[in-house]
């Protein structure tokens, strides 16, 4: 039997001009997230982008070089710094090490693969001093199979994250890329200045404005005191579940009621939240892309911030009613979610000290479903039956009791519920998606009366 040979590890530099160095303000979404990357360093959900990309055959690793090249030199975020909370600094000639780990076989490449990809983010990025993208590429005696690379949130958020998948799957396999808006898509240095204009100044007082209403109007904790284990050692999961026939029970509601499928997932996960904590009115905290406007539609940067979507849900007298609401308020939650985070924090933390209760972010609710091909394909067979497929497996820290991901709503739908152990079980988790299940299923069928819904939320079978 034949040992096989350990991957062979080099480095290569990486060096090029791609402009002047630049520096000036943060813009609000760089500025909010810094500020949570300090606040919160054991964070990984919020710490890393990852990004694996297949190298087709003829590939070669200065193509692959290549680019890189392209993508940092087009996107400044991408070889920008932040010295200083408040301040980054945009890079304009590069030094990348790129790890090259060779290999002799298919099956080891896969290995290897998914081995550097867990090395690049095993430490946290050091914003103030290093390029926020770590890059490797695997190779097969020599020639490149897959281009690994991990990117700080600092320099995207999920949906730039997919602009950049895209141009260099373009690059890679010598297609054309094209991308509306990404013409007149500005630089983070760009977008801070619109903000610090006249104009920008005075959207940022309406939104603040906005936002200081939300949070007197918002319940300031949810969900009960944590469980009795609190002081144990922290543990938390997450619950995902996948199923066509929930995608299809969503596009149903969507086509009846006018409201987008984010929407309609949205009022279900709201009744369900409503019913098992006994709050009428809740506070969802859902984020929102900021990408509404010519300037910010292909930008490249971390744009995404928190809407704070307040709902009455008593005031519902039906779920497609409860639609209604949810649309109403999500359409002005969304619409003032671009504001200065400095001035925002400021807000919550005087309403917090005159009501004497913080505010917490109890639920947070994050459609992705834009991209749904970002979590690869549907495994064979699951989510095809009539009840959805649900597992909970271990997680890591978020610094929040709650979180909803839609990942996907195409022909299968793909919902996660992450959650503070002390706050929700493995056994509340599936309990909770179960329902979440059961008003989309039924709702398909025909509006549910708000005593129908509040007993599905609570536990009801569906009929």
């Amino acid at each position: 039997m034949t040992d096989t040979p350990a991957p062979v590890r080099s480095l290569i530099g990486l060096e090029f001009t791609a402009g002047p160095d630049r520096e000036g303000p943060m813009a609000w979404g760089q500025a909010k997230l810094h500020r949570e990357l300090q606040d919160h360093p054991d964070d990984r959900y919020l710490a890393f982008l990852p990004l694996v990309l297949p190298v087709p055959p003829g590939g070669t690793v200065d193509t692959v070089l290549h680019a890189v090249r392209t993508v940092m030199t087009r996107y400044e975020s991408l070889r920008t710094v932040y010295p200083l909370h408040g301040l980054q600094s945009v890079r304009g000639t590069v030094h990348l090490s790129v790890h090259q780990v060779d290999t002799d076989a298919r099956e080891a490449a896969a290995a290897a693969t998914r081995d550097l990809r867990e090395e690049l983010r095993s430490t946290v990025f050091d914003t103030a001093r290093e390029l926020p993208l770590r890059a490797g590429i695997v190779t097969e005696r020599g020639h490149p199979s897959h281009l690994v690379l991990v990117l700080s949130h600092m320099a995207v958020d999920g949906l730039a994250l997919q602009i950049v998948e895209d141009h260099l799957t373009a690059l890679l396999t010598g297609a054309a890329f094209t991308l509306r808006g990404l013409d007149g898509a500005a630089q983070p240095l760009e977008l801070a200045r619109d903000q610090a204009s006249p104009v920008g100044l005075s959207r940022g007082a309406r939104a603040l404005a906005q936002w200081e209403d939300a949070y007197r109007r918002t319940p300031p904790a949810m969900f009960s005191p944590a469980r009795d284990g609190a002081k144990a050692a922290p543990v938390y999961w997450e619950g995902f579940m996948t199923s066509q026939r929930i995608a299809e029970a969503t596009r149903t509601i969507s086509e009846r009621t006018g409201a987008g499928r984010s929407t309609v997932v949205l009022a279900a996960v709201e009744a369900v939240f409503a019913a098992r904590t006994g709050t009428g009115r809740t506070g969802i905290t859902s984020i929102s892309a900021n990408r509404a406007s010519p300037s910010t539609a292909a930008a490249v940067t971390t744009l995404a911030q928190d809407a704070l979507i307040v709902v009455d849900t008593q005031e519902a007298r039906s779920f497609d009613h409860l639609i209604g609401l949810n649309r109403q308020h999500a359409q002005r939650a969304y619409r003032y979610s671009p504001v200065d985070p400095t001035a925002q924090r400021a807000v919550r933390e005087r309403i917090d000290a005159e009501r004497g209760t913080p505010f917490t972010r109890d639920l947070v609710y994050n459609d992705m479903s834009a991209y749904p091909t970002a979590t690869g394909p549907v495994p064979p067979g699951l989510g095809t039956g009539e009840r959805a497929d649900i597992r909970v497996e271990p997680a890591t820290f978020m610094p929040v009791h709650a979180y909803v991901t839609v990942y996907r709503m195409d022909e299968t739908a793909e919902i996660t519920l992450w959650a503070d152990g002390h706050t929700l079980e493995p056994r509340d988790i599936v309990s909770w998606l179960r329902a979440v299940e059961a008003v989309l299923v039924s709702a398909a069928d025909q509006d549910l009366p708000a005593p129908v819904l509040a007993d599905l939320c609570s536990g009801g079978v569906p009929a």
